[in-house]
This record gives structure tokens, sequence and C-alpha cells, in this order.
């Protein structure tokens, strides 16, 4: 190996090689580790492969209790960055990006965010269509990062605005039922208010006759089967399920 060769800003991994170190033959260069911190390593290791990391993030320990910050750390920046990952288009490229303080320094991502508060905790942006950085990052469990997909709908009832969700657990009611109410154009009053036939499926009260649904199809003159899925499945108000004519359902529209 020449001991003139010039491997300034070669990277090596999460090594990016600075300068050669003084009087190491054949040559012995300081590189940087992406982490932040610096270190040396021979020319023979760094293009063998047998140099890659600094030794704190080869072993995944790097000041963390358990490596789960810094493996969250490694994650962030790899889907911002990395084109080869599966989910890139949902990070890096619809341009979310890390703050330069936390990409050069795994140490100023930790004295920023601390260690997860459990295992159970994982990186959160607290806005989906910014990027990693401190004001808008924060550990969170599964649920609390369920609130917070681009997916979740918020819903204002008697001037109160919650997610779609919270209302689900509020009133005790299946949020997928919610969901296919508010489809299928029913009011926000009318989706919240009326209680899930499933767990009312025994007994209907309308006007102030109480009976089974096998009662009701009796009375009614509608199928059984029909009317169970205008109820139980489709999440019909008692008034639309008793009034619809039957062979208006047809494929349950």
């Amino acid at each position: 190996m020449p001991a003139q060769l010039d491997l300034t800003g070669q990277r090596f991994g999460r090594l990016v090689a600075l300068r050669r170190v003084p009087g190491t033959q054949p040559g012995s260069w300081f590189v940087r580790c992406d982490c932040g911190v610096i270190k040396w390593a021979s020319v023979s290791h760094l293009r063998s492969g047998r140099s890659k990391a600094c030794r704190p993030c080869s072993h995944t320990a790097h000041g963390g209790t358990g490596g789960k910050a810094f493996r969250a750390w490694q994650a962030m920046i790899a889907r911002c960055t990395n084109k080869n990952l599966r989910h890139y288009h949902r990070y890096g490229g619809r341009g979310i990006t890390v703050s330069r303080r936390w990409v050069a320094s795994f140490k100023a991502f930790l004295a920023d965010m601390g260690d997860p508060p459990t295992p159970h905790h994982s990186l959160e942006r607290k806005n989906n269509n910014l990027g990693y950085a401190k004001a808008n990052c924060c550990w969170a469990t599964k649920k609390q990062q369920s609130r917070n997909t681009s997916s979740n709908i918020r819903v204002t009832h008697l001037g109160q605005t919650r997610l779609l969700i919270e209302w689900a657990e509020l009133r005790q009611i299946p949020v997928a039922v919610l969901r296919n109410r508010l489809k299928r154009g029913w009011s926000i009053a009318e989706a919240l208010t009326t209680r899930s036939a499933r767990r009312t499926a025994r007994r209907l009260t309308y006007r102030g006759r109480t009976l089974s649904i096998a009662g009701w199809a009796a009375r009614t003159e509608i199928p059984y089967n029909v009317l169970y899925h205008r109820l139980v499945r489709a999440g019909w108000p008692t008034s639309r399920a008793f009034t619809a004519p039957a062979r208006k359902i047809g494929r349950h529209k």
C-alpha cells in the first residue's frame, strides 16, 4: 500500500477519513464516526472493512441504556438518507430531514432527547410534515403514535374537538363503526350518540317498543339477515333500519 495514498474525505462504513496520523507506517488515519467520535484506524483495516465505526457504535450501546436511543438515532438518519430503504419515500423521499446537530453527533441527540422512558417507547415526530429536531420530537408509545398518524380524523361535537379514536373511547363505540357511519353520510351528532347495535343486539327500543332483532324482523316484515346487517354490521340507526324497504338494500350500500 503506497504511503502517499490520500484517503481524505473517503467513507468507510460510518467512518470518514480526515487526515493522516503522522509517523505511522504503512499508514493510519484519523477518522470521524457519524456519531461525532474521532478515532484513528489503519489503512488496511479501513479498506478491508474491519474498521467501519467507532467502538461504541459497533456495540450499539453508545451511552444509552440498552442502546435503544442509539438504535433510534441510527434508524432516524437512515430513513431520511438511505434511498434503498423500503419506506424511504415516506421520509427522505418527501423532504423529511434530520437537524444538522443530530446528524453530526449522537451525543447531541442524546443530550436533547435522553433515553426512552421505557422499552415500549420509540422516537416520534409531533408534526409528521416536519423533520427530526428537538422541538418536533418526543418518546412515545405505539398507542400515542397511532393518534398522530395522517389518517386520523379530528371531529368537533358540542364545541369539543377530539380525534375520532378518542371519541370512540369516550362513547364506547368501536372506531371502525364511527368511521363507517361518517363515510355513509351520518351527521357527527348521530354517529357519536347512536349506541352500537352490536352492544344492544338482544333488545332494541324504537318508538317506545322494545324487541329483539328477530322480533323487529317479524314486526317490520324485513328479513332477519337484512335487519341484522343494517343494525350490527352497517351500523344503521334504528329509525332507518326499520323503515327502509328491504328491496332498496341491494348490495347493502
